[in-house]
């Protein structure tokens, strides 16, 4: 297969006669050659079996659930964040529609009691570790970058509270190599005052970690005590938009409703730290585990989740 530039690119092709639709997704053909891409398609995290589980060491204290996300504290001052979708900044916009709604309600208080355990344990010297785990997780808004890795690193980028990884430049025309010149990305980060975090963070990523998701994971390998655990990620690092751009062809092209197809186009090329791009690749772990899906269908046990334990415990 040539190499894609761009790992968000789909193609939907309705037939106007009996209305069926039918996607082509390339970076979606290249994930399923890989080995375990079939028990990571449909998973989703759950940590209910580490509420009461007998082994005392893998117990958790407390947790708090909403339909995006999920917050848990084990015994030994190790902090666990689950997120579907990183959405973040949407459940923070006191403008949106949704703000006051039950789910977005839930999710601050997720991410608020992550973000305060975080800050007292690690004032009290009591923090032994982060884990973020994005298995699953297809992204969502860059800006949720900022309550994540934002919400655990200081620092400024001329004159901005905010912190530069890779490189990106914007589409300029409609030739597939027409780009303007490269700039620094940079995310924000949390405005709130927090303390940088030194103690050990692991992240958790599978082949279904996509987009804003594995920006989450290049932050990890960037910093000296962040690292990822899990499988290779999807492969679509580029910033993408929905919106058409009807002069330059980029974001999107087609109707659904009034024509036949619908082609998702990027609207931006990445590049990380190095001058790397990783589309269609994707980010390789720091330590490869595959999950065990017959052991978690069958009992609950999670052994990425166990192995992330395990790594920070053994850390110092």
């Amino acid at each position: 297969m040539l190499p894609l530039h761009d790992g968000h690119t789909y193609l939907l092709i309705r037939n106007l006669h009996t209305r069926r639709l039918i996607g082509i997704q390339p970076t979606l053909e290249r994930v399923k050659m890989r080995e375990h891409w079939k028990d990571e398609y449909n998973f989703i995290p759950n940590i209910q079996f580490y509420e009461s589980t007998p082994y005392e060491n893998l117990r958790i204290k407390e947790w708090a659930y909403s339909p995006s996300c999920t917050y848990a504290l084990f015994y030994d001052g190790i902090v666990y964040l689950y997120m579907k979708v990183c959405k973040f900044d949407e459940y923070f916009n006191e403008q949106g529609d949704n703000y006051n709604s039950w789910q977005f309600a839930q999710a601050r208080n997720v991410w608020r009691k992550w973000f305060e355990t975080i800050q007292e344990l690690h004032n009290t010297k009591m923090l032994k570790g982060i884990i973020i785990d994005v298995r699953g997780n297809q992204g969502g808004s860059g800006n949720c970058s900022k309550y994540v890795f934002g919400a655990l690193q200081n620092g400024k980028y001329g004159g901005y509270q905010a912190y530069q990884r890779g490189f990106t430049r914007m589409k300029s025309g409609i030739g597939r190599l027409d780009y303007l010149p490269s700039v620094p990305l940079l995310w924000g980060i949390l405005e709130e005052e927090h303390a940088d975090i030194t103690e050990p963070i692991v992240v958790l990523a599978n082949s279904m970690t996509a987009s804003t998701a594995e920006h989450i994971c290049l932050d990890a390998k960037e910093l000296p005590n962040a690292f990822v655990i899990g499988t290779q990620t999807w492969g679509a690092l580029s910033p993408s938009s929905e919106l058409i751009d009807s002069i330059n062809l980029i974001g999107g092209v087609g109707d659904l409703l009034n024509a036949s197809f619908y082609i998702h186009l990027p609207t931006a090329a990445f590049f990380t730290d190095k001058g790397e791009i990783l589309e269609s690749i994707g980010i390789k772990p720091d330590i490869k585990v595959a999950i065990d899906r017959a052991r978690y269908n069958s009992s609950g046990r999670d052994n990425q989740l166990e192995k992330a334990l395990e790594y920070i415990r053994e850390f110092y």
